[in-house]
């Protein structure tokens, strides 16, 4: 298990605050290709779950809050089933993958921190850990009340959170994918268990001559189930159900990810 070198902490300080920087910001457009291309298909393992914990229970042209919905695979699943799906997202890059992948939805850029949205939806979704990219607590509480003031009495909120057991499991290795044309993604994983903030540092090869070469650092903080639920609750999210994802719901690999289950 790796631990942050002691330049990282600076660094850290000035990710809890309010604003999302513009290295941040411009670190997720750069990820969308990787994304979209390596890691999003976590989104469609989630449906049988979302099937059962939140589909089910919804009419069949139900209004669903897609929340940091990425490049859009989720939201391509949920349209194709019938349902109007709006997707927001603060990254540009991420929502033109987005577009492409799911024409039927409706994509808006915002910082969830400070979401407004005119319409009012039934249910809210966000998967693969998109709320442990919420890298405060304050934020977080922040976050729920946003999501709460988008959805009707009675919607629902499903998403899932990496708990610090599974940090823990996944945090001790890198992984390389290897695509066309010689592109090649390497991710390095990192975690800081006294600050509960784990890194991915991301280096991506364009092609094989090596000179078109990107490397940038991605952040996630682990919450306990106790400040999830402490924060649900003060959002007005009532009936807070958790599930573990593999145990519980059958998502094959998952152990140490929680999935949560809330009603306004």
């Amino acid at each position: 298990m790796w631990a942050f070198p002691a330049s990282t902490a600076p660094e850290l300080r000035q990710l809890e605050g309010n604003a999302l920087d513009d290295s941040q910001r411009s670190a997720y457009d750069r990820l969308a290709p990787i994304y979209d291309t390596y890691l999003a298909q976590f989104d469609r393992m989630m449906l049988p779950a979302l099937e059962h914990l939140m589909l089910s229970r919804l009419a069949p042209n139900a209004c669903i809050l897609d929340v940091c919905c990425g490049t859009g695979q989720l939201a391509a699943e949920l349209c194709g089933r019938g349902y109007r799906v709006t997707g927001v997202d603060s990254s540009e890059g991420m929502l033109r993958f987005a577009r492409e992948n799911a024409p039927a939805g409706r994509f808006v850029r915002a910082d969830v921190r400070s979401l407004r949205l005119s319409c009012v939806h039934d249910a809210a979704v966000s998967t693969f850990d998109s709320i442990n990219h919420i890298l405060s607590i304050e934020d977080l509480c922040a976050v729920f009340a946003n999501v709460a003031a988008a959805l009707r009495a009675g919607g629902v909120f499903v998403f899932d959170v990496m708990t610090e057991a599974g940090y823990r499991m996944r945090w001790k290795s890198s992984c390389r994918m290897i695509g066309g044309d010689g592109e090649l993604c390497e991710i390095k994983d990192a975690w800081d268990d006294k600050a509960k903030v784990a890194r991915h540092r991301i280096t991506f090869r364009r092609s094989l001559d090596g000179q078109s070469i990107d490397e940038f650092d991605i952040f996630e903080r682990c919450y306990s189930e106790e400040e999830v639920r402490s924060a649900l609750s003060d959002a007005g999210f009532a009936d807070i159900s958790s599930y573990e994802a593999q145990r519980d719901l059958g998502v094959f690999g998952e152990q140490g990810r929680s999935v949560f289950v809330a009603e306004k």
